[in-house]
C-alpha cells in the first residue's frame, strides 16, 4: 500500500450491522468510534484498525492524513524540478 493511493475515512462508527438487528448497547456504539476505516485506491481494498480509544483513533487519522498530503506534496515538487529540468536542456540545446 502507498501512500498516494490511500484513502483515509474521517468517518468513524459506519461500519455495517451483518447481525441485521438495527439495535445495539452503548459499547457497541463506543467500539464503532474506535474504528478508523482506510481504502487502497489501487487494489479496491477497504481496512478497517481499531484503535485502543476513540482519542487514538484520531491521532492516527492526523498522523495519516499528513504523511498522504506529504508524500502528494513531494510528488508534486519532484514532477516540477523534473520538468523544469527537461526545459532547461532543451532552452540549451
Amino acid at each position: 500500500m502507498f501512500l498516494n493511493e490511500l484513502v483515509v475515512s474521517q468517518e468513524s462508527g459506519h461500519l455495517k450491522n451483518t447481525s441485521g438487528s438495527s439495535e445495539g448497547n452503548g459499547n457497541e456504539s463506543a467500539e464503532l468510534l474506535r474504528f478508523l476505516h482506510l481504502q487502497d485506491d489501487r487494489r479496491k481494498t477497504y481496512y478497517n484498525l481499531l484503535a485502543p480509544t476513540v482519542k487514538e483513533r484520531n491521532v492516527w487519522y492526523k498522523c495519516l492524513e499528513k504523511a498522504c498530503s506529504e508524500f502528494l506534496e513531494n510528488e508534486k515538487c519532484h514532477l516540477q524540478r523534473q520538468q523544469s529540468s527537461k526545459y532547461a536542456a532543451v532552452i540549451v540545446h
